[in-house]
């Protein structure tokens, strides 16, 4: 079974993002609440991590959660991003809840 249908996920938009994933071009995934992006977020990371992809190349943040809060202001979301992306090497953000 493919991982996107074990999960309930769309799979158009799973291809899009997954057959986009190297494009040097931001994705934006905006849909209703309780649709299903944070898994769809989850699903492409997990398929990142069986590419080869690097966990640290993978910078999740989820508004929803209490230690981001400051990382509302755009200042220190810069500078967070900034101090997460250390090597010459693409990395993934995935902001959810935003």
């Amino acid at each position: 079974m493919l991982i996107y249908k074990k999960f309930g996920v769309n799979s158009k938009l799973f291809t899009f993002l997954t057959h986009w994933q190297d494009k040097k071009v931001i994705k934006v995934v905006s849909r209703v609440r309780r649709a299903g992006k944070s898994t769809l977020f989850y699903l492409v990371r997990r398929q990142l991590k069986d590419q080869g992809i690097n966990d640290s190349q993978l910078i999740n943040i989820n508004f929803e959660n209490m230690k981001y809060d400051d990382l509302r202001d755009p200042y220190k979301l810069y500078d967070y991003l900034e101090s997460k992306i250390t090597e010459d090497k693409k990395y993934y953000i995935f902001l959810d809840e935003i």
